[in-house]
């Protein structure tokens, strides 16, 4: 696990990634800031919660003067193009999803589900699967529960099925999924991503960290699907 003491760290978004995020963060001892545009009332709950553990909060807006940190946390639902995302690439702050995180915390392995249709349906089915074969287990990412949050439940041994979206993809450099899913990649989110091709490069992040002993499954069907598989670095299942 990475020491985050002492570290300067933003949250940029307090819906409820960023939220166990920065909880996550503060319990480690890192100097943590938040930032949110919307100011509801959820959100103002939330960072009543932060400040009295000790994170400074800024909600209604994206002060662009006041982002000075070493990493940033970035929520997958802020698009690259945004003034906050342009602010935080200008100033060479190195930036993570929540998803990256997590992966610098955990103490079990990562069965990872993407793809453009079926991620949620696939990753509940792995999880069952888990369960059932008595492994501590728990689905999180994109699914519901923030993955940072699962990580701290699951010990060694245990395995996460996670939902992971292109967006959290997008931004991860570490995360290493024992097994990774692909299944399926349709012309989407092009507005986020201003591409297909750059959309399907996202998604191939996924197998970007595995090794020889870890494996891929992939649809023989889709052939942007097959093109990914051709860089993977361990055994290749086709479905």
């Amino acid at each position: 696990m990475k020491s985050f003491a002492g570290a300067r760290v933003l949250i940029v978004g307090l819906g409820s990634s960023g939220f166990a995020a920065a909880r996550a963060l503060l319990s480690l001892d890192a100097k943590v800031r938040v930032t949110e545009s919307a100011d509801t009332a959820p959100i103002r709950q939330r960072a009543t919660t932060l400040r009295q553990l000790g994170a400074e909060v800024e909600i209604g807006g994206h002060d662009l003067s006041l982002l000075d940190a070493d990493i940033a946390i970035v929520s997958p639902g802020i698009p690259p193009t945004t003034p906050v995302m342009e602010a935080l690439i200008s100033e060479g702050i190195e930036i993570w999803s929540e998803v990256e995180l997590a992966s610098r915390l955990t103490r079990c392995d990562f069965l990872a589900v993407t793809g453009t249709n079926g991620k949620t349906t696939t990753t509940s089915l792995l999880a069952a699967i888990l369960r059932e074969g008595n492994v501590p287990s728990v689905a999180a990412g994109n699914i519901g529960l923030p993955l940072v949050q699962a990580v701290a439940s699951i010990p060694e041994g245990g395995a996460i099925a996670v939902e992971v979206s292109s967006f959290q993809l997008a931004t991860t450099t570490s995360f290493a999924p024992k097994i990774a899913v692909l299944l399926n990649i349709a012309e989407d989110h092009t507005d986020w991503h201003g591409s297909t091709e750059a959309y399907a490069a996202a998604k191939a992040r996924i197998i970007q960290n595995q090794t020889e002993g870890d494996v891929f499954v992939v649809n023989a069907d889709d052939p942007r699907a097959m093109e990914v598989a051709r860089r993977a670095p361990g055994s290749v299942l086709r479905f």
